[in-house]
């Protein structure tokens, strides 16, 4: 049996389905014309609004936390502290870090003892609504004792520099050795040695991390959530001491990344206080901390 030729993709005549074709692509309706949902725009009925309170000291030790007046404001639905955490941690990813001196550098979800960055949470708060969340965030009182702390990569890896967590300061090594060093330095026309640093990097995306949790009637903890990561229930199922098959995340269209969505932002704060009132709770993450911050004070996002 003799097969007909293929015509010539070089003639004249031919004319393909999809390649060299102007193509809409299927989400630019939606986006176009507003109908596209993104995590920020999901709601439920009787829904609680949630708020985080966070440190205002980059390193410090926390002497005082007291959400009594918090707690009995009118509309609180529930305020959780590190006394009410389970015995785990959060995990906390680096990328290219698989194989190195620590695999992930995990983190306690809420301050107990000791604040190890600016803006680490303290308190979780779920109310009625986004006002009287404000409100009781600011009724959140805590003393800081600052603490001595290490701000720049060289001094973090001295002799004696205060400890972040763990027994050093050191979370990865990457060496990189190809070839004969001395050779290569003989043959060299010229020999360029420096120290180059660049700047602090933010991906800068414009949507926030937003998310709207709730617990379905098989005891599942469900999420919408601005993420890069769907795969992150695991992590969020460990750090809530559930089986990994009781956290779900339905995707959800990001607006924006850029790699800056790939680590655990509100997921698990949704999740315990959610399965702590056992009601859908919204969180979004506008942040309150001033430049200039004191000792003491009530940090709210």
């Amino acid at each position: 049996m003799t097969r007909p030729l293929m015509p010539d993709p070089s003639g004249p005549n031919v004319r393909f389905k999809q390649l060299g074709q102007p193509l809409r692509r299927t989400d630019a309706p939606g986006k176009v014309s507003g109908k596209t949902m993104y995590a920020g725009d999901f709601a439920m009925p009787g829904m609680l609004h949630a708020k985080v309170v966070r440190a205002n000291l980059a390193s410090a030790r926390l002497r005082r936390l007291d959400v009594s007046k918090a707690s009995a404001l009118e509309g609180v639905a529930c305020v959780l502290t590190a006394a009410d955490m389970p015995d785990r941690l959060a995990a906390t990813d680096i990328p290219g870090q698989t194989g190195q001196k620590r695999l992930k550098t995990d983190s306690q979800i809420l301050v107990k003892e000791r604040v190890r960055y600016f803006g680490e949470p303290i308190a979780l708060i779920a109310a009625i609504s986004r006002d009287i969340a404000e409100r009781a965030a600011a009724l959140v009182e805590f003393d800081l004792e600052p603490l001595p702390g290490v701000y720049d990569p060289e001094e973090a890896l001295e002799p004696g520099a205060p400890l972040v967590q763990g027994t050093d300061n050191c979370v990865a090594e990457h060496k990189i050795r190809k070839g004969d060093l001395e050779e290569g330095f003989a043959r060299a026309d010229f020999i360029v040695e420096n120290t180059f640093r660049t700047p602090f990097q933010e991906h800068a995306f414009l949507e926030p991390e937003v998310g709207l949790a709730r617990v379905d009637e098989n005891e599942v903890v469900n999420i919408r959530v601005s993420t890069q990561v769907i795969e992150h229930f695991r992590s969020i199922a460990e750090a809530i001491g559930v089986p990994h098959n009781k956290v779900r995340i339905p995707g959800a269209l990001v607006g924006g990344g850029f790699g800056g969505k790939e680590d655990l932002t509100v997921e698990v704060y949704l999740a315990l206080l959610a399965r702590h009132t056992r009601r859908p709770v919204r969180l979004g993450i506008r942040a309150r901390i001033p430049s200039s911050a004191t000792a003491s004070g009530t940090r709210s996002s």
